[in-house]
C-alpha cells in the first residue's frame, strides 16, 4: 500500500514541472503544491482512521515531493553567469537541502509512533512559510 501515493507523488512532478516551465512561473505551481501538502498534513495531524491518514499521505507526498525539483530547475534558471557558478550554486543548495534528513530524523521519533504528531506540525509550519514565502508580495515568483 506504500506504492500509490509515491506513483501519484511521480506524476505530479512530471504534470508540476511541465506547467511552471509553461507558465514560466515556477513559484507558483510551487505555492500550490506546498498548499496540497498542508492540506495532507492536517489531514494526517487531525485524523485517527487508517483510511483517512491514507488519503491525507497521499496528499502529502503529491504536495511534498514536486517542490524539490522545481526549486532545483528554479535555481539552475537563475545562475546564468557561468556553468561553473551555476554547478556550485546546485551543489549548495543540494548539501542545504540534505539537512532536511537530520532535521527529519530529529522531529520523526519512534516515541511519537503511529501518530508522529510533532513531525506532521512541524510539516505543516514549514509548508506554511514556504507558501506564505511564494504568495506574499516578496518578488517575482
Amino acid at each position: 500500500m506504500t506504492v500509490p501515493p509515491y506513483v501519484c507523488a511521480c506524476l505530479n512532478v512530471l504534470f508540476s514541472a511541465y506547467i511552471s516551465d509553461k507558465i514560466k512561473r515556477r513559484g507558483y505551481v510551487n505555492a500550490c503544491n506546498f498548499f496540497i501538502a498542508i492540506i495532507g498534513f492536517i489531514v494526517l495531524e487531525t485524523t485517527s482512521t487508517p483510511g483517512a491518514r491514507y488519503v491525507g499521505t497521499f496528499f502529502a507526498a503529491v504536495g511534498a515531493f514536486p517542490g524539490i525539483a522545481i526549486t532545483i530547475a528554479w535555481n539552475s534558471n537563475n545562475i546564468q553567469d557561468s556553468p561553473t557558478k551555476r554547478a556550485v550554486g546546485i551543489a549548495l543548495q543540494s548539501s542545504a537541502g540534505s539537512c532536511g534528513g537530520i532535521i527529519g530524523s530529529y522531529i520523526y521519533v519512534a516515541a511519537d509512533k503511529p501518530e508522529y504528531r510533532k513531525g506532521h506540525a512541524v510539516m505543516i509550519g514549514l509548508n506554511s512559510l514556504s507558501f506564505l514565502r511564494k504568495v506574499l508580495p516578496f518578488g517575482e515568483c
